[in-house]
C-alpha cells in the first residue's frame, strides 16, 4: 500500500492522467464507477510510465520542452564544442540560435570569441549568417561588430553574391551600425550588376541604407529607376510590402521625383488597395509626407488614398504604430477636409487607447489637433485622462514638444483640459523643460527644434496658453523659470514667432514676473521675426502685457507705437481702454502723436455711447477679430482656449475706469506731452468721467466718481493687519482705508508728503500661505522711492 500511495502523490504533482493509469490494467466499469481516480486503492500503473515519470522528475526543464532537440541543435548549442567550430559551422550556429532567440550569456559570449578567432578566414557568406545571428539575437556589442566588419570579407576572398551583400546591409541597420565608408563600399559593389539583383534585395539594401542615413546617391538613383519601371510596366508584379517599403526608403533619402510618386502610386498603390495592410499603407502616407517638400503634388494623393483606406477597413484595423502614422502624414501635409478618415482615427484610436504608449499617444493627439472631427474632443479629454493616469505610477513621460502638441491640440479642438490633467501635463512640461535644455545651435536643418531638444515657437505658444488658465502664481513662475532657456534660445535664432512672444509675454504678466533680462532678450530677438502682418489682437496683447508689467522695452515698444495707428481702427473701445491705460502705466511720452490720438479717439468713440445700438453686431467687431482667425486658419498656432465668458466689446464699469485713469494721467502731461487730437483727447476725458459718474450711482460700490475696484475687498483680518504694518513701517505718513484713486477704489492710500501711493491688499491664500511678511503692492512713481523700496527688499526690510 505505501509504494502505490506514494504513486498517488507522485501523480497528483505531476498532474498525470488516467489514462496512464490504465494503460497496464483495464479498470472494470464498477470499480471504475465505485472507485474514482485518487480515491481509494489507485490502479495498476507499468513499470516504464514509472520510470519515465522518475526521469520527467529529475529534469530541471519539466514541462518546458515539448520535444527533444534534434543531435544537431544539441551539437550547436554545446558551449564545449563552440571552440572547435569551423567557420561554416560556426556561422549556421549563429544563425540558428538567433533565430530561437536562445539568450544564454556564456554560449554568446562563446560565439563571440570564436568567431574573433576566425575573423581571418571568414567567406562573405559566412559574414552574413553571422551578421543575420547576431541581428536576430539582439546581441549588440559594438567592439565585435566593428571589429567583423573592417575585415570586409566580401572583398576579394571567396565568392560573393549580391543577395549575401543586401543581407549584410540589412542586419548592419537592424545592429545599428552606421560607418558611411562600409555601406558606401557594400553599395559600390552592388552597382557593378544592379540590373541582376531581385528588386525585393533590391528594396531590403535601400531600406537598410535608408535607416542608417548613408546619401548614396547613385544607388539611391539607381533603385528609383528600377521602381519606376516595373510601377510602369507590370505593377502587378510589385508587391505590395516592396513597393511600400522602397518608396518610404526613397523618400527619407529625399530621391522621389513626380513622375515616380505619380508612377507607383496610380500604377501600384491606388488599383491595390485592398492587398495593402495597416502598416503598409501607413507606411504609403508616410512616405508621401515625407516627399512634399521637394514634391509638391505628393499632397494630391491622400484624399483618394483616405477614401480607399475607410472604406476597405484599414484604419479600423491600424495598431497604435500605424494610427500615428497617418495621423501624422494627414496633419503635416494639412489635409484636412477628410470628414470620414478623421472620425475613424478617432473611432479606431478610443478603442485602443489603452494600447498606446505614452510618447505614441501624445504624438497622435498632437497631430488629431489639426484634423477636425465630431469625436476629438471626447477622445482628447479621454487622452489626458489616460495619460495623466499612467503618469501617476511612473512619472509620466513624452518630450516637451509632444506634450506641448497634446495642450495645442486641445487648443484647436476648443476644449479646455480638466483641471488634474493639466496640472499633472504642465508639470511634466517644467520637467521636460529642464531636462532637454537647448544650445544655441540645436537645430535641424529646417530650423526646427530636433526632437528632444527644446522646444518650438508653437510649443512655447500652446504651454504659456495653457499655463495662465490652470496655474497659481508660484507654480507659473516655476514653469517661465524652467522655459526661460527655450524662450533664449528661439530668440537668440529669430524663431520665436509672432503668437508665441504674445503669449509668452501674457504668461509673464499674468504671473507677475517681471524678469527685465528676460523680457529684453525677447523683445530684441522677437523685433526681427514679428514683421509686418501681425494681428492687430496681437498688438494689443504686447501693449497691455508691457503695461501690466511697466516693462519698458524699448524694441517693442517702437514696433508696437509704428502699427498701432493701422490696429487702433480695427480694436474694440474695449480694449482701446485697455491700450491706453497701458501707455499711460509706461508713459505717454514713450509713443508717438498719432499713436495715442488713434487710441483716444478709438476709446471716445466707445465711451460716449457711439454705434451702442449695434452692440450685438457691430461692424467693428468682427475686424478685430478676422485676423486673428486667418492667422489660425493658416495653421501658424492654434488660437487660444476659449474663457468661460467672452468680453463684451463695449467698455464695461472696469474699462471706462481705466479710461479716466488715461485721461488723468494724460492731462498731468500734457504739459511736457503735445497731444493731437486735442478735441478728441478732451471728449474721451469728459465721457470717461461722466460714465464713472454714472456707474458709480448705479451702485458700483465705490464713492462718487470712481467706477469699480480693482480686485475684491480682502477679508476685514487681512486689511487690518496690513493696515498696522503699514503704520508702524511709515512713520510721518498718513494712512487712508478705502479712497478713490484714479478712477479706481484703493484698499489704502499711503500719502507722504506730496506723493500719494494707492495700494491693494493681497488675498488672504498668498498673504498667509506665501510670504506673512508681504504686506501691499504697491508702485512708485518717484524713483528714489524705487531705489528706497528696493533696498529695504534686499535687507528683508518690509
Amino acid at each position: 500500500a505505501q509504494p502505490r500511495r506514494r504513486h498517488v502523490e507522485h501523480s497528483q504533482k505531476f498532474g498525470w492522467t488516467a489514462t496512464w493509469a490504465t494503460a497496464g490494467r483495464e479498470i472494470s466499469p464498477a470499480r471504475s464507477g465505485a472507485r474514482r481516480w485518487g480515491r481509494g486503492p489507485p490502479a495498476y500503473v507499468p513499470t516504464s510510465l514509472r520510470r519515465m515519470a522518475l526521469r520527467l522528475r529529475r529534469s530541471a526543464s519539466l514541462g518546458a520542452r515539448s520535444a527533444q532537440r534534434s543531435p544537431l541543435v544539441e551539437f550547436q548549442l554545446d558551449t564545449r564544442e563552440v571552440k572547435h567550430m569551423s567557420p561554416s559551422v560556426l556561422s549556421a550556429a549563429v544563425m540558428s540560435a538567433g533565430s530561437a532567440r536562445h539568450s544564454g550569456e556564456a554560449l554568446w559570449k562563446a560565439y563571440k570569441e570564436r568567431a574573433l578567432a576566425l575573423k581571418p578566414h571568414l567567406t562573405c557568406r559566412d559574414m552574413r549568417q553571422l551578421l543575420q545571428g547576431f541581428a536576430e539575437g539582439a546581441v549588440r556589442d559594438a567592439a565585435l561588430l566593428q571589429s567583423l566588419v573592417s575585415h570586409r570579407s566580401w572583398d576579394g576572398r571567396g565568392p560573393t553574391s549580391k543577395l549575401d551583400l543586401c543581407s549584410i546591409a540589412s542586419s548592419l541597420a537592424r545592429l545599428r551600425v552606421t560607418d558611411d565608408a562600409l555601406f558606401r563600399s557594400i553599395g559600390a559593389r552592388i552597382l557593378e550588376d544592379v540590373a541582376g539583383v531581385p528588386f525585393a534585395d533590391l528594396g531590403t539594401l535601400a531600406s537598410a541604407f535608408s535607416q542608417v542615413l548613408c546619401r548614396h546617391s547613385e544607388l539611391f538613383e539607381a533603385v528609383a529607376a528600377q521602381l519606376r519601371k516595373r510601377a510602369e510596366a507590370s505593377p502587378g508584379e510589385l508587391s505590395p510590402a516592396v513597393a511600400a517599403s522602397v518608396l518610404n526608403a526613397l523618400a527619407v533619402s529625399s530621391h522621389c521625383s513626380a513622375e515616380l510618386l505619380g508612377a507607383v502610386v496610380n500604377n501600384a498603390v491606388l488599383p491595390r488597395t485592398a492587398e495593402f495592410s495597416a502598416a503598409q499603407a501607413a507606411l504609403i502616407a508616410n512616405s508621401l509626407a515625407r516627399s512634399a517638400d521637394y514634391v509638391p503634388s505628393a499632397r494630391e494623393s491622400l484624399p483618394r488614398l483616405a477614401q480607399c483606406w475607410v472604406s476597405q477597413g484599414h484604419v479600423a484595423r491600424a495598431g497604435p504604430e500605424e494610427l500615428t502614422y497617418l495621423a501624422r502624414a494627414y496633419a503635416q501635409l494639412r489635409v484636412t477636409d477628410c470628414t470620414e478618415f478623421n472620425a475613424a482615427l478617432v473611432s479606431s484610436a478610443l478603442r485602443q487607447l489603452s494600447s498606446f504608449q505614452d510618447q505614441r499617444l501624445l504624438a497622435f493627439c498632437g497631430a488629431l489637433g489639426q484634423l477636425p472631427s465630431q469625436g476629438r474632443a471626447a477622445l482628447l479629454l479621454a487622452a489626458a485622462e489616460h495619460h495623466h493616469a499612467a503618469g501617476a505610477g511612473h512619472g509620466g513621460g513624452g518630450s516637451l514638444g509632444e506634450l506641448g502638441a497634446l495642450l495645442g491640440a486641445f487648443s484647436a479642438a476648443r476644449t479646455a483640459v480638466p483641471g488634474p490633467a493639466a496640472h499633472a501635463l504642465l508639470a511634466r512640461v517644467a520637467t521636460a523643460a529642464r531636462e532637454e535644455t537647448p544650445g544655441p545651435a540645436l537645430t535641424g536643418a529646417r530650423g526646427e527644434a530636433a526632437s528632444g531638444q527644446g522646444a518650438s515657437s508653437y510649443t512655447l505658444a500652446t504651454v504659456a496658453a495653457t499655463s495662465t488658465q490652470h496655474l497659481d502664481a508660484r507654480q507659473g513662475q516655476q514653469l517661465l523659470a524652467a522655459l526661460r532657456p527655450h524662450v533664449s534660445a528661439l530668440s537668440l535664432q529669430g524663431r520665436l514667432r509672432p503668437r508665441a512672444v504674445s503669449a509668452v509675454l501674457a504668461a509673464y504678466a499674468h504671473f507677475q514676473v517681471r524678469d527685465l533680462d528676460a523680457l529684453e532678450e525677447i523683445g530684441r530677438g522677437a523685433v526681427s521675426c514679428l514683421g509686418e502682418a501681425v494681428p492687430p489682437v496681437l498688438i494689443e496683447q504686447l501693449l497691455v502685457s508691457l503695461g501690466s508689467l511697466d516693462a519698458q522695452v524699448e524694441p517693442l515698444l517702437q514696433y508696437i507705437d509704428a502699427r498701432v495707428v493701422g490696429a487702433a481702427q480695427h480694436f474694440s473701445p474695449a480694449s482701446a481702454a485697455r491700450c491706453l491705460l497701458a501707455a499711460a502705466t509706461l508713459g505717454f511720452e514713450r509713443f508717438s502723436d498719432h499713436a495715442v490720438g488713434a487710441l483716444l479717439a478709438r476709446a471716445a468713440e466707445g465711451s460716449s455711447g457711439q454705434g451702442r445700438a449695434g452692440e450685438g453686431g457691430t461692424e467693428d467687431e468682427p475686424d478685430g477679430e478676422a485676423p486673428g482667425a486667418a492667422a489660425a486658419a493658416a495653421g501658424e498656432v492654434p488660437p487660444p482656449l476659449p474663457q468661460h465668458s467672452a468680453p463684451s466689446p463695449w467698455p464695461g464699469p472696469r474699462e471706462v475706469a481705466q479710461l479716466a485713469a488715461a485721461a488723468q494721467e494724460l492731462a498731468r502731461a500734457g504739459a511736457r506731452h503735445a497731444v493731437p487730437a486735442a478735441e478728441a483727447a478732451a471728449a474721451a476725458a469728459a465721457a470717461a468721467r461722466a460714465a464713472a459718474a454714472a456707474a458709480a450711482s448705479d451702485g458700483s460700490g465705490g464713492p462718487p466718481g470712481c467706477a469699480e475696484r480693482l480686485e475684491p475687498p480682502p477679508p476685514p483680518g487681512v486689511l487690518r493687519s496690513v493696515y498696522r504694518a503699514l503704520r508702524s513701517a511709515a512713520q510721518g505718513g498718513e494712512l487712508h482705508v478705502n479712497r478713490p484713486v484714479d478712477g479706481f477704489y484703493a484698499d489704502l492710500v499711503l500719502r507722504c508728503g506730496d506723493s500719494e501711493t494707492a495700494i491693494e491688499v493681497d488675498g488672504p491664500r498668498r498673504f498667509y500661505h506665501g510670504s506673512r511678511d508681504l504686506v501691499g503692492l504697491c508702485r512708485h512713481s518717484d524713483p528714489r522711492a524705487q531705489n528706497t523700496a528696493r533696498s529695504r527688499h534686499a535687507a528683508g526690510g518690509r
